[in-house]
This record gives C-alpha cells, sequence and structure tokens, in this order.
C-alpha cells in the first residue's frame, strides 16, 4: 500500500507569502491611480541579467550586484535608467495616467512607500532610481534603497519648478538583488505651479538698528545699600600754578625818558 503525504497551505499563509513576495511600493505623494484589480505595489517586469550583461556576477550581495550594475552600466548604450526600460513592461507600469491631475507637491518630496508593510524602499531591494517631469529628469540615485532609507516612506526631492501648469511625472526603479532584476515604473499627472527643491527653512534677514549709547544701570538699593547716582566724569579745569603772576609791562610813554643804569638786567616774560 502506497501512502501519500498531502500537505495542505493555509490561505492565510499563501496570501502572506504573496504579499511579502510582491509588496514592494509605490507612489503616494503625488499619489498613483491603479485599477482595482491590480496590486499596487508589485513589479511590472523582470530582466535577466545574462541578457544584459552577460559573464557578469549579478548572483552576489545586493550591494555588490549595485556596484557591478553601476560599474557596467557607464559602458552601455544607454545614458538613463529611463532609456534602459524603456520597452521592459507597459509606459507606465500598472498605474491609470489618464486621470485628473494631481497637485504638485509644495513640499519639493515625492514619497515612495507600502503603506502595507509600512515601510518605504525595501532595505534589500537595492538599486537606481530615477524621477522625470516630461522629459526632463528631475531626480537620480544609484541605490534608493541604500540611500533613502526612512520609514515608513521614503522621501524623495525633487525640483518642480519646471512643471508649467501641467505636467507628467514618471518614476523608474530597478532592483538589482536577485538575477533577474525586477522593473517599477509609476506614473502620474500633475497640475500645478512647481516650486524649488525642498530645502530646509532659513532666518530671514532684520534690519540691524544702529545702536545707541545705553545709561548706566543704577546698583538695586536694599538693606545696607544706599542708591549710588551714576557716576560721570567731570571735565577737568586747569589749577592754579604756584609760579608767581609776571609783572604787568610797561606801557610806553610818548615822552622818551631817560635811560637809567641797573645793576642787574630782568627778564620779562610775555604771555
Amino acid at each position: 500500500m502506497i501512502m501519500r503525504s498531502v500537505f495542505v497551505v493555509p490561505a492565510t499563509l499563501l496570501l502572506l507569502s504573496l504579499t511579502h513576495t510582491d509588496a514592494h511600493g509605490f507612489l503616494t505623494t503625488p499619489k498613483a491611480d491603479f485599477p482595482p484589480n491590480v496590486m499596487r505595489t508589485t513589479y511590472v517586469e523582470t530582466i535577466p541579467a545574462s541578457s544584459v550583461f552577460p559573464g557578469k556576477k549579478f548572483d552576489d550581495s545586493p550591494q555588490a550586484n549595485v556596484a557591478m550594475f553601476t560599474s557596467n552600466f557607464k559602458d552601455s548604450p544607454f545614458k538613463t535608467l529611463r532609456d534602459f526600460l524603456k520597452d521592459k513592461g507597459p509606459e507606465c507600469g500598472f498605474t491609470n495616467a489618464n486621470i485628473s491631475p494631481q497637485p504638485v507637491p509644495q513640499d519639493g518630496m515625492v514619497v515612495w512607500q507600502n503603506p502595507d508593510t509600512n515601510e518605504g524602499f525595501v532595505p534589500s531591494h537595492t538599486g537606481p532610481c530615477e524621477i522625470w517631469l516630461d522629459d526632463k529628469r528631475v531626480f537620480n540615485d544609484d541605490d534608493c534603497a541604500t540611500h533613502f532609507p526612512s520609514h515608513p516612506q521614503a522621501k524623495l526631492p525633487v525640483d518642480f519648478s519646471s512643471c508649467k501648469g501641467k505636467c507628467m511625472l514618471r518614476f523608474y526603479w530597478l532592483a538589482l538583488h536577485e538575477p533577474n532584476w525586477q522593473v517599477y515604473k509609476n506614473c502620474v499627472p500633475l497640475a500645478g505651479q512647481g516650486g524649488g527643491e525642498y530645502s530646509p527653512p532659513a532666518s530671514s534677514p532684520t534690519m540691524s538698528p544702529t545702536p545707541s549709547p545705553s545709561p548706566t544701570p543704577t546698583p538695586p538699593s536694599g538693606p545696607g545699600r544706599i542708591p549710588v547716582e551714576p557716576y560721570s566724569k567731570p571735565t577737568p579745569t586747569p589749577s592754579p600754578s604756584s609760579a608767581p603772576a609776571p609783572a604787568p609791562a610797561p606801557v610806553p610813554s610818548s615822552t622818551p625818558q631817560p635811560k637809567k643804569k641797573c645793576t642787574r638786567r630782568r627778564f620779562l616774560r610775555d604771555y
């Protein structure tokens, strides 16, 4: 008699496994829109590493895979990640691009997150990401999961000044944690006047008043303390000289006087 073992996998366990496998995130600011039957957080395509860079090792650690990709991508015919992913999956992934435009984020931040797992980028899913406004690249990084690890969401600084009235925001991310790379794409139409890139608030300059002399403080009065008037330096006055005053000069007379002989000559000092 042949005994057969049947393993029953609970539906809840299977669901958790699928959620963990495919739950990677999407744009929440500005918010991307999805059809009701599509999983918002999943990738849209996979790319075998051997088909792009044959003979290169991409089954190493997530950090080593990023270093290998970055080094080889510089010598590839692709200038940007968008160029590389243009024909990899739908242009906007699974997002609805034909929706009412979302407002331009006034704080200059694009938010990527997975609300189901309360995180931004999956830490192990290292790889490059880019953000475009129409045909202008406004953000790029070689390893977004490592350089933007914040929780529960990853905030990416973007200069929205090129968005004049209406524009299309496109997000691209390539996860390199395994030899079959995962492609993520989101599109969100925007409306409004874009501001500059986020920067910390700076204190506004103030006019410095012309300094004026402050009165000399008077020591406080209290028990055993006598109030003292503010000290002012007296104006110096000349002190009387101890030397005898000079004799007055003789007034010349119109009638000449006979000269007298003196035994000692007197010196007169004029003042």
